[in-house]
């Protein structure tokens, strides 16, 4: 009797050490929200391959841990085996299901104990061709010169060829943006950059897959709107500046000026009293924010302009 309460003594504490909980697992996730997958499919996991739909535990077992998994439509798609195993020491398992007939959303739920977590699956058609429907962020504000990330996106993934998403900006010279993005084959978006030219105070950017098009607009945030933000005490100019910048500062004490780049990199460091001149012929073109800290620590922020 006294062993075999050693044995179990000793099998805790490995389980322990080795971080396997030994009292009951709850789900954290089952995700993601929407995945694809298509007709005739079987046993398969969900699209885009590099999130696939999985179902996670908040700590790892001891022993294999069954989650069941129904659809609400069964005639549409199904789970391989009524769920998924989460083996022992392991958190997460993929779901492998069969796609039978088209469905624009077929909602799956995952159950342990009494909990329980849903997430959706289209079941794509095989005669069905993905659309463009979003230029993703719809809505955004960008700084001067500043540089703004964007998405492509179609409402179901190609499982043959790449989809082409052609690009434009109106007006045409606001800023500079590639001429199409490519979305791969087996996924739904695909990111682009819009580089600000400082011309318009608005833009619209647009996509267009040759049958459907989706547009986003863009909005710059003005040098005055954001230094008002920032209350910045110190005085800049000229701003937008050229080859010089002079700096006035109310009060005796030194102060230290910290200038950086739209990349956070620090392309100067000044430290200065009341005021000084400063020569920015090699700056490059762009927008410039700048820190002041004055003798009693106090920081403030500002934005200057080199044109």
């Amino acid at each position: 009797m006294v062993m075999k309460k050693t044995i179990k003594f000793s099998l805790l504490i490995l389980l322990a050490i080795f971080g396997l909980n030994t009292e009951a697992q709850s789900l954290v996730s089952f995700g993601p929200s929407l995945s694809y997958i298509r007709v005739d499919d079987v046993s398969v996991s969900s699209i885009p391959y590099a999130t696939p739909l999985t179902v996670s535990i908040d700590v790892a077992s001891a022993t294999d841990i069954f989650i069941a998994i129904s659809s609400a439509a069964p005639g549409s798609l199904t789970i391989m085996g009524g769920g998924v195993t989460i083996t022992a020491g392991s958190t997460s398992a993929v779901v492998l299901m069969n796609g039978i007939s088209q469905n624009e959303s077929v909602e799956l739920t995952a159950s342990l104990n009494i909990q329980q977590l849903t997430a959706n699956v289209r079941v794509v058609g095989l005669t069905e061709l993905p659309k463009l429907v979003a230029i993703s962020p719809f809505t955004n504000q960008i700084l001067p010169w500043g540089t703004l990330n964007l998405s492509a996106e179609i409402d179901i993934p190609s499982y043959n060829n790449p989809v082409t998403i052609n690009l434009s900006v109106n007006p045409t010279n606001a800023g500079t943006i590639p001429v199409m993005v490519t979305i791969p084959a087996f996924e739904v978006s695909a990111s682009f950059s819009y580089v600000d030219a400082n011309i318009a105070s608005s833009c619209v950017i647009t996509g267009d897959d040759g049958s459907y098009q989706s547009s986003a607009s863009v909005d710059m945030t003005t040098l005055g709107s954001l230094n008002s933000i920032l209350e910045s005490p110190c005085l800049i100019f000229p701003n937008p500046f050229s080859n010089q910048i002079t700096l006035a500062i109310s009060g005796d004490q030194p102060s230290t000026l910290i200038l950086y780049n739209i990349y956070s990199q620090v392309v100067l460091k000044e430290s200065l009293t009341n005021s000084a001149t400063i020569n920015t012929a090699g700056f490059a073109t762009g927008i410039y924010l700048y820190e002041l800290i004055d003798g009693n620590g106090k920081l403030s922020k500002g934005v200057i302009i080199k044109e």
